[in-house]
């Protein structure tokens, strides 16, 4: 019966939150910012969030182990007691169990001098990833916001330079936290001072014909960067990215973006993996790029 409640309040999410357009069959359809910039009506995305318990971090900071339990740990640098810039790293919809990556993405920002807190949504649920639409990108976004106001609390963390970097499902919540209105509907005051997704995009629709949710919008309050690429068929750039990438630069926006050629989604994953269909009658193929990877990386830094 929870079941049941959750997939079917999922149509509400998408209904009300998407802000939605016509079903197109077999289409795109492309995002400007006045597409983006609609109020979200209260209540919205209650029934997608309330049913579920929200998740308990770590109240201990640790140094790095590389046989440590990643899920809601906090980790911190070797370098000295602090305050540290922290960051709140959000994995893809197969969250941290089983993703190497997430280690070697983790232990490059501890080398950097960040405390590092890595978010598991699912594992906690009973879940193992967000395809059965149980965890959804709206609990994803009150998860981030609890890691962000957890961070707060904590005397390592230097309060004025806390970011969140995210891939994939972590990269549309890098996009959709920037959103004044969606910061507002879950009555966060505080703020990150920037955040990157990587292979994100800037809008999700599920299928062909289906409706899209909206994710950069027009009141963003703070920078964001968006590192992605032409060749990604699971979270496809285009047309949801443009014109709203550019329309928003055009209008001061904080916002940056860098599209690589030829990498596919989930570009750091090193054993890769296959769909037989991304919603749209195509067939997935991701591989590892060792390039992208690093050159993401240092952009993500930078």
């Amino acid at each position: 019966m929870k079941l049941f409640f959750v997939k079917n309040s999922l149509a509400l999410f998408l209904a009300v939150l998407a802000m939605s357009v016509q079903a197109q069959t077999n289409t795109r359809p492309s995002v400007t910012m006045q597409d983006t910039n609609r109020v979200i009506p209260a209540g919205a995305l209650d029934a997608v969030i309330k049913p579920f318990l929200r998740l308990k971090f770590s109240t201990e900071v640790i140094t790095w182990n590389g046989g440590a339990n990643l899920e809601n740990t906090i980790f911190k640098p070797n370098s000295s007691s602090g305050p540290f810039p922290s960051i709140v790293l959000v994995p893809t919809c197969g969250g941290t169990v089983g993703r190497p990556e997430i280690a070697e993405r983790t232990k490059e920002f501890l080398d950097a001098g960040y405390l590092v807190l890595i978010l598991e949504n699912y594992k906690p649920r009973g879940q193992r990833s967000c395809r059965n639409n149980v965890v959804t990108g709206a609990l994803v976004w009150r998860d981030i916001i609890d890691a962000l106001t957890h961070l707060h609390t904590l005397k390592e963390v230097d309060k004025n330079r806390i970011y969140q970097v995210g891939y994939s499902m972590g990269g549309f919540s890098a996009a959709a936290l920037s959103s004044q209105a969606i910061n507002a509907y879950f009555d966060n005051p505080l703020r990150f001072r920037a955040s990157v997704g990587w292979y994100g995009s800037c809008a999700q629709q599920e299928s062909a014909g289906g409706r899209v949710s909206y994710l950069l919008r027009a009141d963003m309050s703070h920078p964001v960067l968006m590192l992605m690429s032409e060749a990604d068929k699971e979270t496809p750039v285009r047309p949801y990215c443009f014109p709203l990438l550019d329309e928003l630069k055009a209008a001061g926006k904080p916002i940056e973006w860098h599209l690589y050629d030829k990498a596919t989604h989930s570009w750091d994953d090193r054993k890769g993996y296959t769909l037989p269909d991304n919603g749209f009658g195509e067939a997935v193929a991701n591989v590892f790029d060792a390039a992208t990877t690093s050159d993401a990386t240092k952009r993500t830094l930078e």
